[in-house]
């Protein structure tokens, strides 16, 4: 009787047990891209008919406790990309891996909070903008930031043999594009120019491109565009390691560590590679070039809410270095970067909407170049302090943005030749102080296809004060400080102000989507410090400085962007277009020419330049997506082409990608036109020089396999294929190169 009413008990504990637990279950997995595979963050995920719901995390994964769950229950994934997709309870909670379609339109009237995915240039004014996310370049094998970009139809790259990589945007010079790191500018303060080679791909969440000379948020100087690289703080694994090998006995391995506790996100990355090259027609096999580059980057994040774009405090610190070797010529160049950030997003207090960011950048050059007869070895040591603040006010059809931003710079320029019978030793002490508003205002369109007009209107003022101090001159053996060219103290005190103004309409009709603006307005671009030293003539009897006038530019910019989406067509699902048209003025135009023998550039001015530019870039889906063919055509017309010195001013790529279970190919053929310049001849006088027009191709093959929580990567690029080799001083350029690069994260 006894074993009977214990029985009994027991299986009455284990129904009231059964039925308790049963009042709370939970789904979990990890929401994914149809066809990449890629995970998806911030995807809404919830009952059907009721207010129980979650987000997917960065990495795509998500967990939903569902109280009081019935198998009739309907399980929704909806963001803004991708088609919403309903799954029954049951078979939810089997489900490991929810595989979402991506959409041509993005989701009308829906919001979500994109984990800092947001472009910060659209507080600004509208205009062109190309936004890569890490998953777009760190499966394609690039091997820096300055390769991945020269994919893009508005942009050169210009790839000296040391290794050092500058960009160009809209046919315009390097010192005409300002480089962003999450959100702080770290362009040498020497000559306004920062090599891209020195950042880690591996380390970046994504890169944006921002074409044209529209943006005050970034400060004076952008007079052709913006690439703002935006730091990776969160990861989806703890350990990963990547090892690349290819032509040129190139290798390059890395490692990167991650780890979260609760709201602190931790992480660590270390790259470090080499390259040697061999100089053709020699016998001497020490006659060769060698690159060796390495990068730390670590990071501490604490979110003080569950939201983490919303209140979260960012320490980070980048290191990289690069050396250059040539022993042939007798080359010689170090590049050691640094960066130190101390970022704020969220509120404080009754305030709301705050961004506060401080940081200290350190950039040390030097470089040594030997001949016969003459000697040249250049020194720089550039320390940047910056601090930028900005508010954010909203209100019914009203949006400001208002900023400040100051900078302390100090940069010691020491430089000697036996060439030219001198040297100089100068300090150059800056000041820089910015205010900025932005203001928005979204007016009632009253039209159906028109959802809404915006008109933006966007004014700063900048105070520059430099001052050259400590400055000493030397003629063979003798120094002074009373030197032809440079007096003991020269104090440059400018104060500009520019304004834009911006019209933008916006419209959809389900299937299709409209975007047109029109910009106009002015930008300012302040002498660094090598245009107010540098002389036009090093040879000439009198010395003279170039004209340290500020470079003033006054534009106009039309953009349209229009996407189709087609609906039940066997092959097309939707297409895209944009197209951009420009036109620059500008005053006291800096450009630089190059004297033969001497590795240094000489800056002059133009009085006057203009150039009207033509862009467009057209892309067909195919396969629901699976395939995407983008073609792009920019051309530009220059006044001048002294001002834009060794510039394509057309070139046209060709894209085709293709994404399906996980595979990744992407071929990317390119034509860039002949590039002009001007050398200076000694002793007086100019020189026309050319370098022929290229029509290349370029393929990137790539393939992720996952075995739970261990992932395994791998991928291969080819570089050049058409293998139109040319060769520069007995060094081999434009020829085919092979990379193979292969990757293991847990």
């Amino acid at each position: 009787m006894k074993i009977i009413r214990f029985t009994f008990l027991l299986s009455m504990f284990f129904s009231i047990s059964s039925l308790i637990f049963a009042q709370e279950i939970t789904v979990n997995g990890k929401v994914r891209d149809k066809n990449t595979y890629a995970g998806i963050p911030s995807v809404n995920i919830f009952v059907k008919g009721r207010q129980i719901g979650t987000v997917s995390d960065f990495s795509g994964k998500f967990f939903l406790k569902i109280l009081k769950p019935n198998p009739d229950m309907i399980i929704v994934f909806q963001h803004v990309a991708y088609d919403v997709l309903e799954v029954p309870l049951d078979s939810a909670k089997t489900l490991h891996n929810i595989y979402l379609q991506p959409r041509v339109i993005h989701l009308k009237g829906l919001t979500i909070e994109a984990l800092g995915m947001t472009p910060e240039i659209k507080k600004d004014l509208p205009q062109s903008i190309s936004v890569a996310k890490s998953r777009d370049f760190q499966t394609r094998g690039f091997t820096d930031a300055g390769d991945f970009l020269s994919t893009d139809h508005s942009v050169q790259i210009d790839e000296r043999m040391s290794g050092k990589k500058t960009i160009a945007i809209r046919g315009g010079n390097p010192d005409e594009v300002l480089v962003v790191y999450n959100g702080i500018r770290i362009n040498s303060s020497f000559d306004n120019v920062f090599d891209l080679s020195l950042i880690d791909l591996q380390d970046l969440d994504r890169l944006e491109i921002i074409k044209g000379s529209s943006t005050v948020l970034y400060g004076p100087g952008a007079l052709s565009g913006i690439v703002s690289i935006v730091p990776k703080v969160y990861s989806d694994y703890n350990i990963r390691f990547q090892q690349r090998i290819g032509t040129y006995r190139s290798g390059n391995w890395g490692l990167h560590l991650y780890k979260d506790i609760d709201r602190l996100h931790v992480m660590y990355s270390f790259t470090k590679g080499a390259t040697k090259r061999v100089f053709s027609n020699t016998i001497n096999t020490n006659e060769f070039l060698q690159n060796r580059a390495s990068h730390h980057t670590a990071s501490l994040v604490y979110n003080f809410s569950e939201n983490r774009d919303k209140n979260s405090l960012t320490v980070m610190y980048l290191r990289s270095s690069l050396d250059y070797n040539n022993n042939r010529d007798m080359e010689n160049l170090s590049d050691l970067n640094r960066v130190v950030l101390l970022k704020y997003k969220g509120d404080i207090g009754f305030l709301r909407n705050l961004d506060f960011s401080g940081s200290y950048h350190q950039l040390e050059e030097k470089q040594g170049f030997s001949a016969v007869s003459q000697s040249f070895s250049k020194k720089i040591y550039d320390d940047v302090f910056s601090f930028n603040a900005e508010k954010c006010i909203i209100l019914k059809r009203m949006e400001f943005l208002l900023g400040y931003q100051f900078e302390n710079s100090k940069l010691k320029f020491r430089q000697y030749s036996t060439f030219a019978t001198h040297g100089i030793d100068i300090q150059f002490n800056q000041i820089h102080k910015g205010f900025f508003a932005i203001s928005k205002y979204h007016a009632p369109s009253g039209y159906d296809f028109i959802s809404s007009m915006d008109f933006d209107l966007s004014i700063r003022h900048d105070i520059v004060k430099n001052e050259q101090n400590n400055q000493e001159m030397s003629f063979g053996n003798e120094s002074s400080q009373e030197g032809l060219v440079f007096p003991p103290s020269q104090i440059h005190l400018w104060n500009e102000t520019v304004v834009k103004f911006s019209a933008n309409l916006n419209g959809n009709r389900g299937d299709l989507t409209f975007n047109g603006y029109m910009n106009f307005g002015t930008n300012i671009k302040f002498p660094n410090l090598f245009q107010q030293i540098s002389i036009p003539f090093i040879t000439a009897p009198i010395l003279t400085h170039s004209n340290v006038n500020p470079e003033k530019d006054s534009g106009t910019e039309l953009g349209i962007e229009i996407t189709k989406d087609v609906q039940g067509h066997p092959v097309i699902y939707g297409w895209e277009f944009s197209g951009n048209f420009f036109k620059n003025y500008y005053d006291n135009k800096f450009t630089y020419f190059y004297t033969p023998g001497v590795p240094l550039a000489y800056f002059d001015n133009v009085r006057d330049a203009n150039m009207t530019g033509l862009e467009t870039k057209s892309g067909v889906f195919l396969f629901r997506k699976k395939v995407t063919i983008e073609i792009g055509v920019s051309r530009y017309f220059i006044s001048n082409k002294a001002a834009f010195p060794f510039k394509s001013d057309a070139k046209a790529t060709l894209n085709l990608r293709i994404n399906h279970a996980g595979y990744g190919l992407q071929l990317h053929l390119f034509k860039e036109s002949e590039q002009v310049g001007w050398i200076r001849q000694y002793p007086f006088g100019f020189v026309e020089v050319g370098m022929p027009g290229q029509t290349n191709l370029d393929f990137y093959l790539s393939k992720t396999f996952e075995f739970g929580k261990l992932k395994l990567m791998g991928n291969a690029a080819g570089r050049n294929l058409l293998n139109r080799t040319v060769e520069l001083s007995g060094l081999t350029i434009r020829d085919r190169r092979f990379y193979l690069t292969v990757g293991i994260q847990y």
